[in-house]
């Protein structure tokens, strides 16, 4: 009898599972909505009250307040309807790229007006909001990059004849502004705009780069997606399975997303180390075009259709780990030690960091940290060895860590002390 009552709720309990499992099985990740302009959008950016503002090529600007259930065109003062770039600063003033002009709405796009106009092209827009308030806009152009810190009244060019056109543009949260050559890699600027230098990715053509609530940035080219976890001074390729990016996004909660040009959506929980297919709900993969308003909806333009996720995905999937409170260097471990140790840090901004190990005589033995490092959790690992490869005899060391903040300003000095023991 005990038996046959375990059979038949092991029965139902499958039959549940089963219903379960199609139940979730059937409600799609994308849902398509009513799209501007025959879908042609090439450009989206979001209010801090929730309008969503749509730049199309040749239907000017769109804008919606109830998340792309319907649009209204909004082309008041717009002198050109090709948009190729939008974006929101802090004080919630927008800025659209117009041909070779650059427009403001002071009222969440209901009307426009031009705050530059240039002899070069502009290509893409970017605000950084982590230097004043109202925010630094930057614009990418066929020259350089033209960036703005009194809310669009006057600009400074930074002229890059022999790497523009600028084709994409991104701010971090610590203020390193990073723009995209269509042909010489990644450039970044540690000082509001003023100078710029090459990271160490210095080929590909670029087409798309955002960054994280970290700091980490993901740049996509035609064939892969790079990032970097340290302000461009080392980038990794991330894998996925279908390559060919139009366009990279990140959620408030940190998610990557990644259009693709013949595969539809691909999405990144873990920081882009592992890629899923998200193309449940769409009807076309050919994508162009995703992005991520405040409250957690995605948006993705497929097959000049438009689509929005079902439901916020930060309310769907966990956020990153919040960034370290403190400026910290951790003992390292194990200690005593032979031959490895790994000694990590924590920074709560971006910085210069230099981690060297000394002898008790105060010899330099080892540099085993070097460059600008963004903002997070990091490691860096002794294997015992010299600058010159010698093996490091056994004894005390003490590895030292100086960070300099952007301005070349000492903030932080510790010291921890190694055991080595063969």
């Amino acid at each position: 009898m005990k038996h046959r009552r375990f059979s038949h709720l092991y029965a139902v309990s499958i039959s549940i599972a089963i219903i379960l499992q199609t139940s979730l099985a059937q409600t799609d990740f994308w849902v398509p909505i009513t799209a501007p302009y025959n879908g042609d959008v090439r450009s989206m950016t979001f209010t801090n009250s929730g309008v969503t503002i749509a730049g199309t090529y040749g239907g000017g600007i769109w804008r919606s307040t109830n998340d792309g259930q319907s649009w209204s065109i909004s082309n008041t003062g717009i002198g050109n309807y090709y948009i190729s770039g939008l974006a929101t600063a802090p004080n919630g003033n927008v800025f659209a790229v117009v041909g070779s002009g650059l427009e403001r709405s002071s009222n969440e796009g209901v009307s426009w007006g031009f705050v530059l106009v240039s002899s070069s092209e502009f290509r893409c827009l970017a605000i950084s909001k982590a230097v004043q308030s109202s925010g630094t806009i930057f614009a990418g152009s066929t020259n350089g990059v033209t960036h703005s810190t009194d809310n669009g009244t006057s600009w400074s060019s930074f002229q890059m004849f022999n790497v523009a056109p600028i084709i994409a543009l991104a701010a971090g949260p610590t203020g390193i502004v990073y723009a995209a050559s269509t042909s010489y890699g990644i450039y970044r600027s540690t000082d509001n705009g003023a100078s710029w230098e090459q990271t160490s990715l210095a080929l590909g053509t670029f087409v798309s780069l955002a960054t994280n609530p970290a700091g980490n940035v993901f740049a996509a080219t035609y064939a892969s997606v790079y990032r970097t976890l340290d302000g461009g001074s080392s980038w990794q390729q991330v894998v996925i399975t279908n390559v060919d990016v139009k366009s990279v996004a990140v959620a408030p909660n940190g998610h990557v997303f990644a259009a693709l040009n013949t595969a539809g959506v691909y999405r990144s929980t873990n920081n882009g180390t592992i890629w899923d297919s998200i193309n449940t709900g769409l009807t076309n993969r050919y994508g162009a075009l995703v992005g991520v308003n405040s409250t957690g909806y995605a948006y993705a333009v497929a097959g000049g259709r438009l689509f929005r996720s079902t439901g916020p995905v930060t309310a769907m999937y966990p956020s990153l780990p919040s960034l370290p409170a403190s400026l910290t260097l951790h003992k390292n471990y194990p200690n005593p030690f032979n031959p490895t140790t790994q000694i990590r840090f924590d920074l709560s901004e971006a910085s210069h960091v230099a981690l060297t190990v000394f002898d008790v005589l105060g010899r330099n033995i080892a540099e085993l940290a070097s460059g600008f490092y963004g903002p997070g959790y990091h490691s860096a690992t002794w294997e015992a060895v010299g600058k010159a490869g010698e093996p490091a005899s056994s004894g005390v060391y003490f590895a030292r860590l100086n960070v300099t903040d952007p301005s070349g300003r000492l903030v932080f000095v510790g010291t921890t002390k190694l055991l080595l023991m063969k």
